[in-house]
């Protein structure tokens, strides 16, 4: 979708009718079991824009493919815009060794002159920390000085790296064994900030709230919450012509289905999943 968000939608017509002609098939046989021949002549003719769900089945019948990334939108330092891109390298690459190691360079941290720069540092380095050793406590140490540097508890709007950042905080609180109880509260503000879009800043990166929220509430074994967080999730991204963690939104939904013995609907969570992550190709992270 990333490809095509800055293009007409006469553009996405053309193209996928290109690509169809292409194969030899007609409106009919590509609309089979997706959707309506008249939606297809719709979408060709530009008069109609596909969710991104929608699309991945076209574009997974077409055998076409899509590009995304491990992290939508990466935070730049306001002073360092190469280090911005490294740090986007490394982590869409799981590099998370050669990254602290990247962060510990001193030019980097001479760089840092503001309070924004010093968030995003700490962010990152907290969350490269986890990724790296699954030690909660050096994690939430750097994740909660991250957080420090700009947030109060009677801001209105939050910045998009602050709900990011309370919501790994929480994340991490529960995936570690010496965290017994999970604290909703503030999980309930990220997702409440997001989905009523009481924020500063708009970015694809709030979609990991969805999922963050959802698998907190999986370990919990609040299932049916967890179902909840993670539909209201994917219409939200679907209203954001997003596809961001969707493929990993609809994994997770498809596991929450099978802790509750709903065949049918697990099959078809998954099945979304498999097309979406194909299509655009994500990688599904399936250590939950």
């Amino acid at each position: 979708m990333n490809q095509f968000r800055n293009t007409s939608s006469k553009s996405l017509g053309d193209y996928l009718k290109a690509q169809r002609k292409a194969r030899h098939l007609s409106q009919a046989e590509l609309s089979d079991g997706i959707c309506s021949q008249s939606m297809i002549s719709g979408i060709e003719k530009g008069n109609y824009i596909p969710s991104s769900l929608l699309l991945a089945q076209i574009c997974h019948k077409l055998q076409i493919s899509l590009n995304d990334t491990v992290l939508s939108d990466y935070f730049e330092f306001s002073n360092f815009q190469s280090a911005s891109h490294k740090i986007e390298q490394l982590c869409n690459e799981h590099r998370y060794a050669e990254l602290i190691k990247f962060m510990n360079n001193e030019d980097i941290l001479a760089s840092l002159d503001s309070n924004d720069d010093f968030q995003k540092y700490y962010y990152y380095y907290g969350c490269a920390t986890y990724q790296l050793s699954k030690q909660a406590d050096p994690a939430l140490r750097y994740l909660q000085l991250a957080l420090q540097y700009t947030y109060h508890t009677d801001k209105k709007y939050l910045s998009s790296i602050e709900l990011l950042i309370i919501s790994a905080i929480n994340l991490i609180k529960v995936k570690s064994s010496h965290y017994t109880k999970m604290d909703n509260h503030n999980f309930e503000i990220a997702f409440a900030s997001t989905i009523n879009q009481a924020y500063v800043d708009y970015s694809e990166n709030l979609n990991i709230i969805f999922y963050q929220y959802a698998l907190a509430l999986f370990h919990e074994e609040q299932i049916k919450n967890a179902i909840h967080v993670l539909n209201t999730g994917i219409e939200w991204i679907t209203s954001k012509n997003s596809t961001f963690m969707i493929a990993d939104l609809y994994f997770l939904l498809a596991k929450c289905y099978e802790k509750t013995a709903k065949l049918k609907n697990k099959n078809e969570a998954l099945n979304n999943a498999t097309v979406l992550a194909k299509v655009y190709k994500q990688v599904v992270n399936k250590e939950l």
